[in-house]
């Protein structure tokens, strides 16, 4: 079979030069194998449908061939499999070993070698993270830099290379699908597809802080026929889909394994990473859409800064006049990656709707209350492992819009009692836990998964804040947790219909019976997670309760338990369970 197709191959080289037409090319081979009826035929880089229909037309497939076609667009590949997911093959980008070994074969195998010092092979791994593990792009790199003396010039102005130069027209069709993708993209997807280039290169990136922002800034709404939230799930799931996401426990360790399966689906992926490649894309038509723009390194103080979405680089020096001549108008979220400045809340910012200050160092609980007074149009609020805030200001119930509240890694102990007038809160996370319960904020959001059932070791200890009196008014939360349980707290949760996703501390003898109250029969509640406590009578097992008046929550597809018990919750007979213990 190996010599027919080399024999094959080369007579269609030979046809090369009179035949321009790969259609012609194709149908030379196909008349050549009718008889013994048997054929493979590769089409890559297809662009769209139009394209395979005047393919199909122009060709005849006897029953034996096999036509493989190589797309960018998910549209085109749905189209010409006829929707049949099995015929479809979602290839992800070469990891950095792959990657590096690709590159160094290509290299090598292209004659006039020149030899790499020190400076080069550090600038051909800087230009490899930004290919982003696609092939076609790294190909046409190792081939351009085997001729090449100029490695940095190539490293700096990467993406204008890619576009511009002759001598990688290998890729240009690349950037032909992606402008054109981008031209026709829905106006609903493109503002969060830019809206990515907000995050630092290699950084991990927590789905849920992605969807959330998104519908703090108005690009997931809800719909007729969705929730807000259900439709960021949608966008998060598509950019997965097109390779712009990948999952960040898909990596390489220091011996150069590959670790992580890196298959979670967009649904499943509780991190991910900005492909570096579609991230290099991105950055580079950002300031044409007026976007997102940067504070980092040392700053001119005579160029105005304008756009919709200020980052905060840890290089950035810091300086106040530069900071000052930001044109405020328009500013719509403010995203620090460095340490914290006090100037950073400024008064002007009218319209400003997400702050998001996730690992910020130096912010303190006076921050906070300047914040709130300068930003009362808040729809998101983050300081999520900013380790020296212990209180927040009851000043927070000014914060009307707020949607998303994150204190989660803090040392906050109780919610203050104000923040039960934030009517359109929907989303709180709280609770200092160890790090390994807090990696994922994900539910699983599909009626085809069965429950998840995770029982933790005793080591898990959580402590849970302590939420106010009349949390019940909160009528449209649906994230909550992890709360500290008191009989009358739990009283209130079974108001809160609207719940999904509920994490409660403290569970014992006392008061596990309120827990099961607000369970029973919830029409809404997705993912339920119980730290166990222990009471003066010992091991505390709110499980082995009778379970005859408990209805099972329809929609829960994930249960963890936390700590000491003997018995499995009587009602989890009612529910499918697929059992994974936690790591």
């Amino acid at each position: 079979m190996g010599d027919r197709w080399c024999g094959k191959i080369g007579t269609c080289q030979k046809c090369l030069p009179q035949m321009t037409n790969p259609v012609d090319v194709c149908r030379r081979l196909l008349s050549d194998d009718q008889q013994q009826n048997q054929c493979l035929i590769v089409i890559d880089d297809l662009q769209s449908t139009e394209e395979w229909d005047r393919i199909k037309q122009a060709l005849s497939f006897g029953e034996g061939c096999c036509v493989i076609i190589v797309t960018n667009d998910s549209s085109v590949a749905k189209y010409c499999s006829g929707q049949d997911q099995q015929l479809m093959f979602n290839v992800k980008g070469l990891c950095d070993v792959d990657a590096l070994d690709l590159f160094n074969t290509v290299y090598d195998g292209v004659g006039n070698h020149i030899t790499r010092d020190e400076d080069m092979i550090k600038q051909s791994k800087l230009m490899l993270n930004k290919c982003g593990g696609l092939p076609k792009v790294i190909v046409a790199i190792g081939r351009f830099l085997a001729k090449s003396l100029n490695w940095e010039a190539m490293n700096t102005n990467f993406i204008h290379q890619l576009e511009n130069n002759p001598e990688l027209a290998s890729i240009h069709s690349l950037f032909s699908w992606l402008d054109s993708y981008f031209h026709n993209c829905p106006d609903e997807l493109k503002p969060c597809i830019f809206y990515l280039s907000i995050f630092p290169r290699h950084h991990g990136i927590r789905r849920r802080r992605l969807v959330r922002r998104w519908i703090a800034e108005g690009y997931s709404r809800d719909t007729d026929g969705n929730l807000a939230e259900v439709n960021g799930e949608n966008y998060f799931s598509r950019l997965v889909n097109l390779s712009m996401l990948t999952d960040a426990e898909r990596g390489v360790n220091a011996a150069g394994e590959v670790t992580g399966t890196g298959t979670s689906t967009g649904r499943k992926m509780a991190m991910c990473n900005v492909n570096d490649f579609f991230r290099e894309y991105i950055v580079s038509r950002r300031m044409e859409e007026n976007h997102v723009f940067a504070l980092e390194g040392r700053c001119s103080q005579t160029t105005r800064r304008t756009g919709r979405h200020l980052v905060i680089d840890q290089s950035w020096d810091g300086d106040e006049n530069v900071f000052n001549r930001i044109e405020f108008s328009r500013l719509r979220s403010v995203t620090v990656f460095g340490p914290w400045k006090p100037f950073l809340a400024s008064d002007k910012m009218r319209v400003l709707r997400v702050l998001d200050l996730e690992g910020t160092e130096g912010l303190t609980d006076y921050d906070i209350k300047n914040i709130v007074k300068r930003l009362p149009r808040l729809k998101f609020l983050s300081l999520r492992k900013c380790k020296n805030i212990f209180r927040l200001p009851k000043s927070l119930g000014r914060l009307r819009q707020l949607q998303t509240l994150d204190v989660r890694h803090t040392a906050v102990a109780r919610l203050p009692t104000t923040v039960v007038k934030l009517q359109k809160l929907q989303y709180v996370r709280a609770g200092n836990t160890p790090e390994e319960y807090a990696g994922s904020d994900s539910t699983e959001s599909s009626t085809s998964v069965p429950t998840c059932f995770s029982c933790g070791p005793v080591g898990g200890h959580v402590v849970g804040v302590e939420v106010p009196r009349r949390v019940e008014n909160l009528t449209n939360l649906h994230t909550l947790g992890v709360m500290k349980a008191t009989v009358a707290g739990l009283k209130e949760l079974k108001k809160l219909t609207q719940l999904r996703k509920l994490g409660v501390s403290g569970i014992n003898r006392r008061n596990h019976n309120e827990l099961r109250a607000v369970v029973s029969g919830h029409g809404h509640l997705e993912s339920l997670s119980i730290w166990l406590d222990k009471d003066t009578e010992g091991t505390a097992d709110p499980c082995s309760a009778s379970s005859d008046d408990f209805k099972p929550p329809e929609k829960l597809r994930r249960l963890k338990l936390h700590g000491h018990t003997d018995n499995l919750p009587a009602w989890v007979s009612a529910l499918r369970i697929f059992v994974t213990p936690d790591q």
